[in-house]
């Protein structure tokens, strides 16, 4: 991993932060745009996604480049399923017959499978899914359900999450969702109408800028009977370095 920590002075007021960072790093324009849009970049301790930011006076820019990305770790494997950590940033594809996707920035389990019988399952809502969010603020209850209908394609789709509070600490809330729908950015969507934002989300929680370099929101649980065994099946992934930073490993569980 490399660091660089620049001060904006004299003839460089008013340049990009592509173009800054690009003369400052060393590194190529394309090295610096992909650090800037995985949220490497901060400005003033403030994540900064647009490489044609103007800069000011004064500012202080740091940059982080990744040397290696995380690669997806495997959880489960039986001759119908194999399961995998996603760690954030990896991509996933299309092309490799995973049974749903995470955002990129979101990290946890990812099921993957040929079967027509896992798709049916996905379809007819018979797996459990939990993550955790890292959200800023703190709800005026303890627990709910969202009920918001998603837009999508001009046309409004149901959609229900159920959430509760595990605990509240300096301003942030650790929250366990169990979505009962799958729409995209469905959680994302859900905790920002009910005022708690997640951590790091820059798209629907916009209007609050943070040094977060990611969405923090976490696949942490699937369970479900397999179609093809009939038992019972319970895959887990590992809560990240970053969300322990925040909140202590036993509120996990």
């Amino acid at each position: 991993m490399k660091k660089f920590l620049f001060k904006v002075q004299g003839d460089e007021v008013g340049i990009s932060l592509l173009q800054f960072l690009k003369g400052k790093s060393g590194l190529s324009g394309k090295e610096v745009k992909r650090s800037i849009d995985a949220k490497a970049c901060l400005v003033n301790g403030l994540v900064e996604r647009f490489s044609t930011y103007r800069l000011q006076r004064g500012d202080l820019v740091s940059l982080t480049k990744e040397e290696k990305q995380e690669e997806l770790v495997s959880l489960y494997q039986d001759p119908y399923l194999t399961a995998h950590y996603k760690p954030p940033f990896f991509v996933v594809s299309s092309k490799k017959f995973f049974l749903h996707r995470l955002d990129k920035e979101t990290s946890g389990v990812l099921l993957n499978s040929k079967e027509e019988a896992f798709v049916d399952l996905f379809r007819k809502r018979e797996i459990q899914k939990t993550y955790y969010a890292i959200c800023i603020g703190s709800p005026a209850e303890n627990s709910g359900l969202i009920t918001k209908a998603i837009a999508k394609d001009g046309m409004h789709k149901t959609a229900e999450t159920e959430w509760k509070c595990i605990s509240r600490k300096n301003g942030l809330s650790l929250i366990k969702c169990t979505p009962k729908t799958g729409r995209t950015h469905q959680i994302r969507i859900h905790l920002t109408s009910i005022g708690i934002p997640i951590l790091g989300d820059h798209v629907y929680g916009k209007k609050v800028r943070t040094d977060a370099q990611r969405v923090f929101l976490h696949a942490y649980q699937v369970a479900f009977t397999h179609p093809m065994t009939s038992k019972d099946v319970v895959i887990t992934a590992r809560i990240p370095k970053d969300f322990l930073e925040l909140f202590d490993a036993h509120l996990f569980s």
